[in-house]
């Protein structure tokens, strides 16, 4: 087992849904993240909407979550799984979720990246 880093601060993030051709438009990327032993949360903005995360951080390597729409009623939530890269400055993974107005459980890819300073 290898030695974490605190993934506490900011990073920022890229994620697609899958058979959407780069209709998802990025307009705010940051993630703020915050760890306290293997307990992590986190929060970002997409669409003027603000999107929680509540994961743990699992033999140093991998993270396993959820994530949801702050919104009430929880428009929007999903769980994700991610690894942490060995350079412990990239993280890979996936997501999966639904919005309670569609009847459709969309997935893709979902990558943080720690930011430069």
């Amino acid at each position: 087992m290898r030695k974490s880093e605190s993934l506490s601060g900011d990073w920022e993030q890229n994620w697609q849904v899958d058979d959407v051709d780069n209709s998802i438009k990025h307009n705010n990327k940051k993630l703020q993240l915050y760890q306290l032993g293997k307990s992590i949360v986190g929060k970002f903005y997409h669409n003027n909407r603000t999107y929680i995360i509540r994961a743990r951080v699992e033999n140093n390597s991998y993270i396993s979550g959820t994530w949801f729409d702050e919104k009430s009623g929880q428009v929007y939530y999903g769980a994700f799984q991610a690894r942490i890269e060995v350079n412990q400055q990239d993280v890979n993974g996936v997501w999966i979720g639904f919005s309670r107005s569609h009847s459709k459980i969309n997935t893709g890819s979902w990558k943080w990246c720690r930011c430069a300073e």
